[in-house]
This record gives structure tokens, C-alpha cells and sequence, in this order.
């Protein structure tokens, strides 16, 4: 399995639409092979942080994802209020 977690840089009104755009990511992602499920999740020495996690069966069907079309359209809904571009960092699970 893959885990990413992705960093989203994004000013205060974008920090008030994240939740809505992640409900509007995990329904596109549904309808993708490979995905698992997607989870905002928070850095605790950062509260104001905006991050997922996203787990996907395996990493080529991870690259599908992010060289479609379909992730360009979602990344371009929140770039009104990114402040820097996204960091992610890509993980496999050992189990």
C-alpha cells in the first residue's frame, strides 16, 4: 500500500474551504482503481497546517492519479488560495 501526505499551503479563506474541497477530492477519487480512502489530517506543532493523507493499492496506480486530468482540475479549484505550491512525500507500507 502507498501513503501520501500532502501539504497544502493555503491562506485563511483557503483553510475555510479545504473541508468542502476534500469532500469534492474523495468523490472524484472513488471512481478511481487504486485509490483506498483520503483523511484531512492536522500537524499537531502546526494547527494551522492543511494536509491529507491518501492511501492507494500501489504506486503506479498513485502516478495514474496525479498525471490525470482529473487531479489538474481538483489542484486547480484550490490555487485561488495557495500561498506555495503543495508538498507531498510518498510512503509504502511494510506490512
Amino acid at each position: 500500500m502507498i501513503i501520501v501526505i500532502v501539504e497544502h499551503f493555503l491562506n485563511e479563506a483557503g483553510r475555510g474551504y479545504f473541508p468542502a474541497w476534500v469532500e469534492g477530492v474523495e468523490q472524484v477519487l472513488q471512481q478511481w482503481p487504486g485509490f483506498i480512502n483520503i483523511q484531512p489530517i492536522k500537524q499537531v506543532e502546526k494547527p494551522g497546517t492543511t494536509c491529507l493523507l491518501l492511501r492507494f493499492e500501489n504506486l503506479p496506480l498513485l502516478r495514474a492519479w496525479a498525471a490525470s486530468e482529473d487531479h489538474q482540475q481538483i489542484l486547480d479549484q484550490l490555487a485561488p488560495f495557495q500561498q506555495q505550491k503543495q508538498r507531498s512525500q510518498i510512503f509504502e507500507s511494510t506490512n
